[in-house]
């Protein structure tokens, strides 16, 4: 959940360094989002009963995708009361404050070190039975 923590901070400099500054933390913030969003949607996956596995991964794209429009008319909104800098320094330590929580719970630390039902321990990784 590093990648959490770089997406973060990235957002939140965005405003602080200039245009090429801002650019380069917006690539960095993709890259870092990209990654975040694999762990996530892989651990909540590792973690869902099979027979809810749909149900669950519906719910996610309803709050990722669904409820895209609703969130960047509210986001519109407030930018044009507040300005985008204030945007980027709340999204980036609202996100930065969230990752630090997680990584303070031990599930979420030692996800990635779940073995899954079925499968041998291999020096490299798992092999299915």
């Amino acid at each position: 959940m590093f990648s959490g923590l770089v997406l973060g901070a990235a957002i939140t400099m965005v405003p602080l360094l200039g245009l090429a500054g801002a650019l380069a933390m917006v690539f960095i913030a993709g890259l870092a989002a990209t990654i975040t969003n694999v762990l996530v949607v892989t651990t909540l996956q590792k973690g869902t009963p099979p027979e809810l596995l749909g149900r669950t991964m519906s719910a996610l794209m309803l709050c990722g995708v669904g409820l895209f429009p609703v969130s960047v008319t509210v986001i519109g909104f407030l930018i044009d009361t507040y300005g985008s800098r204030s945007f980027f320094f709340i999204t980036g330590t609202t996100l930065l404050r969230a990752f630090c929580f997680g990584l303070t719970r031990r599930a979420i630390r030692t996800a990635r070190d779940a073995e899954d039902p079925g499968t041998t321990p291999t020096r490299g990784g798992t092999v299915a039975e």
